[in-house]
């Protein structure tokens, strides 16, 4: 009897509950800590772009190794998409089976559920303030490179460098914009080199392969010996893909020990002298 009555209890508990909040957010739901329960969505919407713009009003200060640059919502265009936020408050305890609605509902009322917020910004304008913090933490990497010098080939080791991670930073800042401003730090990720040392090792190895002798040309009747000092003073490296342009962003790239051109042909130049003949093009004579 006791128990009939406790359940007859809770259902019209329940009953009530989803009837008082049927047009609303359920109670004890917040938004970015701002509390939207029992509200209508638009009336969360209002009180959510109420709270934004007190808590945005202050400039955030992003800072990097003791520098500090300001940054305010109305310099890059910041405002909160409350859209995405008051659907899903509006979804807590309305989806799933009866005991999951239940059980969100419950603790929504005496836990209570907080949904993230959503801060947008023009994109050129965020770009624009975010320039000189990317200037000033900006390390570019130093590939890796082969050097040679004479006969004595070397690799110099690649450097690795820094940079802005704009994404990150803009996320701390945003964070900011909905705690009434402060101070942030710069998110810096690492710039990796685009040639590794690896990849330089490889090339100074078959470059050391390619001037381990001297060449002999020989043409017909004709001989040139060339010796391993000039083979070395033609030697240059190639990167992928030609030049650095053509390599895709992020890729790695590999160095290639390859002959100058003009450098080759000037050695070359007293074997080469009367070689050849000119082309003729065929023709036809009508009779």
């Amino acid at each position: 009897m006791i128990a009939a009555i406790v359940l007859a209890v809770l259902v019209c508990a329940i009953g009530a509950d989803i009837a008082l909040s049927w047009d609303r957010i359920h109670p004890g739901v917040r938004v970015g800590g701002v509390a939207v329960g029992s509200m209508t969505p638009q009336q969360a919407r209002s009180a959510l772009e109420k709270s934004f713009a007190l808590t945005s009003a202050l400039p955030v200060n992003v800072t990097w190794q003791g520098k500090g640059f300001a940054i305010s919502a109305a310099q890059i265009g910041a405002r909160l998409d409350t859209t995405p936020s008051v659907i899903a408050a509006m979804a807590v305890g309305r989806s799933g089976s009866v005991f999951e609605v239940v059980t969100k509902r419950i603790v929504a009322v005496f836990a209570g559920v907080d949904i993230g917020s959503n801060v947008r910004s023009d994109e050129t304008a965020t770009a624009a303030a975010l320039d000189p913090i990317a200037a000033a933490v900006a390390q570019p990497a130093t590939d890796a490179s082969v050097s040679i010098s004479g006969t004595t080939i070397k690799v110099l080791p690649s450097r690795t460098g820094r940079a802005l991670d704009r994404v990150s930073t803009m996320a701390r800042v945003f964070t900011a914009f909905l705690a009434k401003g402060g101070a942030v730090e710069a998110v810096v990720t690492e710039a990796l080199p685009a040639v590794s040392d690896d990849a330089a090792q490889t090339a100074a190895e078959e470059a050391n392969s390619l001037i381990s002798s001297g060449v002999r040309v020989t043409y017909e009747t004709r001989s040139l010996d060339i010796p391993r000092e000039a083979v070395a003073r033609m030697l240059v490296f190639v990167r992928s893909g030609g030049t650095t342009d053509s390599v895709p962003a992020g890729s790695p790239v590999t160095l290639a020990g390859s002959f100058d051109a003009t450098r080759l042909a000037s050695a070359v130049s007293s074997l080469t002298s009367g070689m050849g003949r000119p082309a003729k093009d065929a023709s036809f004579a009508a009779e």
